[in-house]
């Protein structure tokens, strides 16, 4: 190819500016920014223009494991779901104790299919004693959350109560939560 005689900039001017970029984006509502297609459809930029910016840092790209968009729907069947497991048989006491999961068996179908099938028999009685803990302990944040995900789980120390024998076999919730 032969270099441009031309002494200044060589093409079009750019229509967007990284600021009218950046401000189109931040308007995007957060259920439409899960690709660079829908943002491209929601503001009316192309995709190479949305790359084009990615790569120069005018937005930056992110991403979650955490679904923050559950609907209000969503969070009342999920409140529901942990209000009952923690009501039980016996009503809303002054404080309720999620049941003891020992009994109820929670399989993944797809897991039969994996190699490490092995892996389900080798779980020892306090593995699983502390996964069932985690699970109440997030059941609870869930109702003190109203159904939402934007909780953190607190540390528990779950292996120094089992040495000091001060281990609580389920996780007890306050009734407030329920009503």
């Amino acid at each position: 190819t032969l270099k441009s005689n031309k002494c200044a900039k060589v093409g079009p001017n750019p229509k967007y500016s990284p600021d009218d970029i950046r401000n189109l984006v931040r308007d995007v509502p957060m259920d439409q920014r899960s690709t660079t297609r829908d943002i491209s459809a929601t503001t009316g930029l192309s995709r190479g223009t949305l790359s084009r910016h990615l790569k120069i840092g005018t937005f930056v790209r992110r991403s979650t494991r955490i679904k923050p968009l559950l609907t209000d729907a969503n969070k009342a069947e999920r409140t529901a779901f942990c209000g009952l497991a923690a009501a039980g048989e016996a009503g809303l006491p002054e404080t309720v104790e999620f049941e003891i999961l020992w009994d109820v068996v929670h399989l993944n179908e797809k897991w039969f299919e994996t190699v490490e099938f092995e892996i389900l028999w080798d779980l020892s009685y306090e593995k699983l004693e502390s996964v069932f803990l985690t699970f109440e302990s997030v059941m609870q944040l869930i109702l003190e959350h109203d159904g939402g995900n934007h909780y953190v789980l607190p540390h528990l120390k779950k292996a120094a109560l089992r040495r000091a024998g001060l281990l609580m076999q389920n996780v007890s919730c306050p009734v407030s939560l329920l009503l």
